[in-house]
């Protein structure tokens, strides 16, 4: 995973991303790591996001704290990055309809910090 952070600063999140979702899509079905990383890459870059926004404030929705959906909108390339593979992923995503929810719910997250209400509503 730190392989693929390190190809975002270098190259670019949207590079980085469209390349390692073409290697997932030729990927090998036994080569079940890549995906995996992926989500976790996804997440990271909400993290990163969420912490330099809120000043390295708790990431209270992660954690269901009750001021959790006090959400207030900003735009971030790393959430667009984090947004195209969990969408990608949960597309994806046929046996574990948890995990795909999840990848859902995460989404909405996504699209409702960056002011996309409509969309947050529609995805969950």
């Amino acid at each position: 995973m730190i392989y693929i952070f390190k190809e975002i600063l270098d190259k670019g999140a949207d590079a980085t991303i469209n390349h390692y979702i073409a290697e997932s899509e030729k990927s090998d079905p036994k080569n079940k790591n890549l995906d995996p990383s992926l989500l976790e890459v996804a997440l990271q870059l909400i993290k990163y996001s969420w912490n330099e926004h809120n000043n390295g404030d708790m990431w209270n929705y992660w954690f269901s704290k009750p001021n959790g959906y006090d959400i207030k909108a900003y735009k971030d390339t790393r959430l667009a990055a984090a947004e195209k593979l969990l969408k990608y992923l949960s597309d994806k995503e046929e046996k574990d309809m948890k995990l795909r929810n999840f990848m859902y719910e995460i989404s909405g997250f996504i699209n409702a910090l960056q002011g996309n209400t409509d969309i947050a509503k529609e995805i969950l």
